[in-house]
């Protein structure tokens, strides 16, 4: 899902203009789902540009490559050379295949947009119920389209790297000497015994007046002759980097007034020079035979300066102009190497070919990828040559705020804040107008606000930017780049200084709503005091089909089925999914982009892209085992090599047994580290290559409960009704005497609730007792060492002055930890200083349970937990005398038992978590997760009868289990939807966007709040609710009548409180 909002990260800089419209198309289709056909023109069009633009780069590659051999004759590469012809030849090379690979991650990127488009397009063209013939027959043509794009570049890639593996073997075998002159530069007239000795003297650089003798042969040619050779020698010349025979050649060039330099020769002589700033052998400094010129004075710079020189004003004129077929200019091309004096000789020179700088013709002139030298200097991070190019601007500004630089300053403006570059922002912005948006809707404060970079920002708004300005098509402001994205600070400076937190997108959101949507509920709270006011319009929300894997036609009864996500699961772990050592000993050179991963198990194949683009937390891999299946899956990594073989090339694997923990904790416990890597092995060497992190949960059948008893919406007979359910009983006990607590989750608290439940509402709201209807109870069940499921919330059992689990005792052990709570007198009684009647006592039990001045079972219990970690984090603990009117502790069992079937039951089921186990300090093992459900849905189906049961659980793979175990009862995921403090770091549970995804995927009924983001922004209850699913909350707000008003108001379906006399008052109230 993060594909959209990382989507400009990944953009090739260069060609940033180019990419598919993504958010434009997407937008488009959303708010004008009746416009369909208008969408997919838009799709149509954008794919073409796409393929065009796609065509263009590879011509421009093919030309490169045209443009390298035709310095050099292939055929003589088979002689024994200079190496530093072969040097320069591979060097030309491997920049071929780096620009192939930047098509490569171009296509890459739009073709992952346009593949999520048609899948766009697909959801809303199956929610009309009508045939698209024209969605299909585009799809067909994009399936055709880019298989002939791969196979174009597959073509392309080979026959560089075949070139590039043939010089590099023959560059190991050579043994070249001073004494050999072999060359492959064409056009060199070698056969001549005279030329030769003077071209080997002239390299040699001993004989000061070779190079005079040399050039003087060029004189006696004739004009076709010496144009030809003297290109030839220049190239001879300039690959050796002989800058000493450059100057002389030129000088004797210039002579004759027909011959003049092309670009092509300065384009030559610049690449040379880049390649040895960057090759370690040669660097600045070398002493070789033929860099010893730079010891003489000589060197690139100074043949360039020379060119400059003997060139005429009107050639001068030539290489500032725009001219279709012109690759890249000279100062674009010195601007992009950084190149400081060479950008600074050729402005100069042009100056004075012109009489004057004409800014147009130089520094703001586009190429045909619409970008200036400034540009160039800015993408390549040549800070000081942009600083030399800003200067020169900051000389002409009145001719910089014409409205035909307006937008190349605008855009250039908006690549130093993507990039994070402030003093260069601090430079450009008094030349641009700074409100000026880009071809995608956004300006440079809205990629500011985006990054949550607050100095640009501030920068931004002290230069005159609008702080409200909106992009297209979303409609969102800079506030809503940086909520959205989690930007507190930036979303903090931007309320200060003005922003306006009631503005609404074009699809009717505020960016408070944007921001409890995406989990951000700190900012949220932040814009809710900037604007505590609610729009009164709904939310525009077209629900979408979601797979539902339930529905799987391959599924029978009796299969195992096995879901698998790759990457970790807990925010913050960033783990990727797919990480390739592989890639740094492919002799193919090959990105990631050029990969893709197949993983397999019982006849079933998944193929995915590489690199994986977005979080994959609602894309599971579902594969379906027979009974009794060994659980093994093999992951496979090819490299696309469609010329070859349309299948790939394999090039490392490796194999998941997916059971293999029974080895390390037995057949009844697992770990709740659910991450695990695979190693994958290189196909040929066996050396490990790479891994895959994954997480996985298996679903085993369970025979009973397979058709429906009980169904939610017999909870909304109506849409105005609301349901009351008490936390744990009658409410979650708290460190607080300001109200009359009866200990959580146990039997009495369930029968005193009985009189106080349900609320319902038709056209009012209309209060019933839980005598007249019945009532539903919130239970917490776990399930003890020995397999019995009991009523405890927390994961330890703190009773027993230990931080022992749960999962870990008895349910004798469990029972007893409750029974020693006694309110007998102890021997020592008269030192405590009680006065206990035990014959009062024994008549009024509960009148002790807060007498704790009087009780020594209180001192006692209260000892006993005092070095535990629930104690000493709470200061209390749920259901002990002295707190709260303590009662025994209570199994399912009980539950089913002592409590008529009038009364329903919200079953939370509690599976311990990774984080409770770091917090307790003590190993992260928890029961076997099939046989957990398994255990709580037996006694279900013993006892169950026809009561009203919902379930519900924290743990994804609980409410995954019990979906795919079960059809009787309705099933519910309770997030806490990035709730601070994030305890809980669960990506499918870090905010409401993934919930209702996950909700919807695995078919649950609904899903439980916590309720802050509700009461933030009660319109999100009608949001859920569109998409199918029933909307409930908890949480210490729903005891505040107020919330709990906004939220029923709003349309609430269930409300979980703790002080359940008040809300049940609070509504009846509302009645009248």
């Amino acid at each position: 899902m993060r594909f959209g909002r990382d989507y400009h990260r990944r953009f090739v800089p260069d060609w940033s203009r180019f990419y598919v419209r993504y958010d434009l198309i997407k937008s488009h289709l959303k708010s004008r789902p009746h416009a369909f056909d208008g969408s997919l023109r838009l799709l149509s069009d954008n794919i073409g540009a796409f393929i065009s633009f796609h065509v263009d780069r590879v011509t421009d590659l093919a030309y490169q490559e045209a443009s390298l051999w035709a310095l050099l004759d292939e055929s003589q590469l088979t002689g024994v050379f200079d190496s530093r012809e072969r040097k320069f030849l591979v060097g030309e090379l491997n920049g071929l295949v780096q620009e192939l690979l930047k098509i490569q991650w171009f296509d890459r990127i739009n073709q992952e947009a346009i593949d999520r488009l048609f899948q766009k397009f697909h959801r809303v063209a199956s929610q009309s119920g009508s045939s698209h013939g024209a969605l299909e027959s585009l799809r067909s043509r994009w399936g055709r389209l880019e298989q002939s794009q791969q196979l174009n570049l597959s073509e392309i890639r080979n026959r560089l790297q075949s070139s590039i593996a043939r010089e590099e073997k023959r560059r190991d075998t050579d043994e070249w000497t001073d004494l050999s002159l072999l060359t492959a530069v064409r056009g060199l007239l070698l056969d001549s015994p005279l030329f030769r000795d003077a071209l080997y003297r002239a390299l040699n650089g001993n004989d000061p007046d070779a190079s005079k003798d040399l050039f003087k042969q060029l004189i006696s040619f004739s004009e076709v002759e010496f144009v030809r050779l003297s290109h030839s020698l220049f190239v001879f010349f300039v690959i050796r980097r002989s800058w000493r025979n450059v100057v002389t050649l030129v000088e004797y060039i210039t002579s004759r007034k027909s011959l003049t330099f092309t670009e092509n020769h300065i384009r030559l002589l610049i690449t040379v020079h880049v390649q040895g700033m960057n090759d370690p052998e040669v660097g600045t400094s070398a002493i070789t035979t033929s860099d010893c010129d730079d010891m003489k004075g000589a060197s690139a710079l100074d043949v360039f300066a020379r060119i400059l020189q003997s060139l005429e004003p009107a050639n001068i004129k030539e290489f500032s102009k725009e001219k279709y077929d012109e690759r890249v200019l000279l100062l674009r091309l010195t601007a992009k190497h950084g190149l400081l004096e060479w950008c600074r000789l050729a402005l100069q020179k042009i100056q004075e070919a012109e009489g004057k700088l004409d800014i147009k013709t130089t520094i703001l002139s586009m190429d045909e990828l619409k970008l200036t030298p400034l540009h160039y200097a800015l993408i390549y991070h040549n800070s000081h040559v942009v600083d030399f190019l800003v200067d020169i601007l900051m000389s002409s500004i009145s001719e910089c705020r014409e409205p035909a630089y307006q937008a190349i300053l605008g855009s250039c403006l908006s690549l130093a804040v993507a990039f994070g570059k402030g003093d260069i922002v601090t430079q450009i912005s008094p030349l641009a107008n700074l409100d000026i948006r880009s071809i995608y809707g956004t300006n440079a404060l809205h990629l500011a606000a985006r990054d949550g970079n607050v100095g640009i920002i501030a920068h931004l708004l002290q230069a005159g930017a609008n702080i409200d300005v909106n992009e297209h098509p979303r409609g969102w402001t800079p506030l809503f780049e940086a909520a959205v994205n989690g930007c507190m600070e930036a979303v903090q400076y931007l309320i200060q200084h003005g922003a306006n937190a009631t503005l609404e997108d074009c699809m009717g959101w505020t960016a408070k709503e944007l921001a409890t949507y995406r989990g951000h509920l700190a900012i949220a709270e932040l814009l809710n005091n900037a604007n505590p006011n609610e729009p009164l319009q709904s939310i525009t929300h077209a629900p979408r089909p979601t797979t539902n894997f339930l529905n799987h036609g391959a599924i029978k009864s009796g299969d195992i089925i096995v879901s698998m996500n790759l990457g970790p699961m807990q925010v913050g772990r960033n783990s990727p999914p797919v990480q390739l050592s592989y890639l740094s000993k492919d002799p193919t050179r090959a990105t990631e982009c050029l990969f893709n991963l197949r993983i397999s198990a019982a006849g079933q194949t998944h193929r995915i892209k590489l690199p994986i683009l977005n979080d994959r937390s609602n894309v599971p891999l579902i594969f379906v085992f027979p009974p009794n299946a060994d659980l093994q899956v093999a992951f496979k990594i090819f490299r696309d090599d469609p010329e070859n073989d349309e299948d790939g090339v394999l090039v490392c694997s490796g194999t998941a047994i997916l059971e293999s923990n029974r080895l390390l904790f037995g057949t009844a416990r697992q770990s709740l580290v659910r991450e695990h890597t695979v190693s994958v092995l290189d196909s040929m060497t066996l050396d490990i290559a790479g891994s895959i992190l994954f997480t996985y949960v298996i679903a085993k059948p369970f025979a009973y409960l397979q058709s429906p008893k009980y169904s939610i919406t017999e909870l909304d007979t109506s849409k105005s009704s609301v349901t009351v359910i008490g936390h744990r009983g009658l409410g979650q006990n708290v460190n607080s005497q300001q109200r009359l607590q009866i200990g959580e989750n146990t039997v009495e608290v369930c029968v005193l609730q009985k009189a106080l439940l349900v609320v319902k509402t038709d056209s009012g709201i209309v209060f019933y007792s839980g005598r007249e209807c019945g009532g539903l109870l919130c239970r917490n069940v776990q399930v003890t060492k020995d397999l019995q499921p009991i009523i405890y919330h927390d994961f330890s059992l703190s009773e027993t002055g230990t931080d022992i689990a749960i999962h870990d005792v008895t349910v004798d052990q469990y029972k007893y930890t409750s029974s020693v709570q006694t309110t007998h007198p102890v021997p020592d009684i008269d030192i405590l200083g009680d006065d206990i009647n035990s014959s009062y006592a024994e008549t009024r039990p509960r009148s002790l349970s807060l007498t704790s001045g009087s009780d020594p079972g209180v001192f006692y219990i209260r000892d006993r937990l005092r070095h535990t970690v629930d104690f000493k984090t709470k200061g209390m603990k749920s259901n002990i005398r002295g707190q709260v009117i303590q009662q025994p502790l209570a199994t399912l069992k009980d539950l089913f038992h002592k409590l008529p079937n009038t009364i329903g039951f919200n079953i939370e089921i509690k599976y311990p978590r990774f984080h409770e186990t770091v917090a307790a300090g003590v190993a992260p093992i928890g029961p076997e997760l099939n046989l957990f459900v398994d255990t709580v849905l037996e006694q279900m189906h013993l006892y169950g009868g026809d009561r009203r049961i919902i379930l519900s659980s924290f743990t994804p793979e609980i409410c995954i289990l019990l979906s795919v175990k079960q059809k009787a009862y309705p099933v519910m995921f309770i997030t806490n939807a990035g709730k601070l403090p994030m305890i809980d770091v669960e990506r499918r549970a870090a905010n409401m966007q993934v919930a209702v995804n996950f909700a919807k995927l695995w078919d649950l009924a609904g899903i439980v709040f916590a309720s802050e983001p509700l009461v933030f922004c009660p319109r999100m209850i009608r949001y859920v609710k569109s998409s199918g699913l029933v909307c409930a909350s908890y949480g210490p707000q729903n005891n505040l009548p107020e919330a709990v008003i906004a939220q029923v108001r709003a349309g609430i379906d269930i409300l979980i409180v703790d002080r359940v006399r008040l809300v049940a008052k609070t509504l009846k109230e509302l009645t009248h």
